[in-house]
C-alpha cells in the first residue's frame, strides 16, 4: 500500500537532487598563485563553501559564488591541469588546463624553494606516482606505489609555496 506521506517524501527528495555542474569559461585562463579567477557555468551552489574548486592538485579558496559563477583564488599548489568544481557530489572539469605563471620577470633557479633531493624511494623501483592534496592542506602530496607497498609523502611546512 502506497501512503500519501511516502509519496510526498519521494517528490521532495527528487526535487532536492542537484544537477550536474558545468564549467563554460574560466577568466583569466592563466595567472600566478593569488590571482582571482572567475569560473562561469551552471548548476553551482550559491553558498561559496558548498563549491569545492581545484586548480589541478591545489584546492582553491572560493571567495564568492552564485548559481552561474564562482570567484576563486589560485592556490600556491596549483598545477597545469583542468580546473574542477564539485557541488553536491558532482564534478565539472574545465575544457583547458589552467596555466600557472610566475609574477614579475623570468623563472630562474632562485624562483624555487628546493627541498632535499630524492632520486628514489628507499632504492625500490616505483611502479606508479600520484600527486594530489590528500590531507586537505591545499598543498600537493605524493603517493608512490612500489612492488612492496604504497608510501604517501606530504609536506609539513607552513606558509606559502
Amino acid at each position: 500500500m502506497f501512503k500519501p506521506a511516502l509519496a510526498a517524501l519521494l517528490v521532495t527528495l527528487s526535487l532536492s537532487v542537484t544537477a550536474q555542474p558545468v564549467i563554460s569559461n574560466v577568466s583569466p585562463g592563466a595567472g600566478h598563485a593569488g590571482t582571482t579567477v572567475t569560473i562561469t557555468g551552471s548548476n553551482f551552489s550559491a553558498t561559496p563553501t558548498d563549491n569545492i574548486v581545484y586548480f589541478g592538485t591545489g584546492r582553491a579558496v572560493v571567495s564568492a559564488a552564485a548559481g552561474n559563477a564562482i570567484t576563486a583564488v589560485v592556490p600556491a599548489a596549483a598545477s597545469y591541469q583542468p580546473i574542477t568544481v564539485t557541488t553536491g557530489h558532482r564534478t565539472a572539469w574545465s575544457a583547458k588546463p589552467f596555466l600557472l605563471t610566475f609574477p614579475g620577470g623570468s623563472v630562474t633557479p632562485a624562483s624555487y624553494n628546493y627541498a632535499a633531493r630524492v632520486d628514489s624511494v628507499y632504492g625500490l623501483e616505483s611502479n606508479d606516482l600520484t600527486i594530489s592534496d590528500f590531507n586537505g592542506d591545499r598543498r600537493p602530496d605524493i603517493a608512490i606505489e612500489t612492488r612492496l607497498y604504497i608510501r604517501a609523502c606530504h609536506r609539513r611546512k607552513s606558509g606559502n609555496g
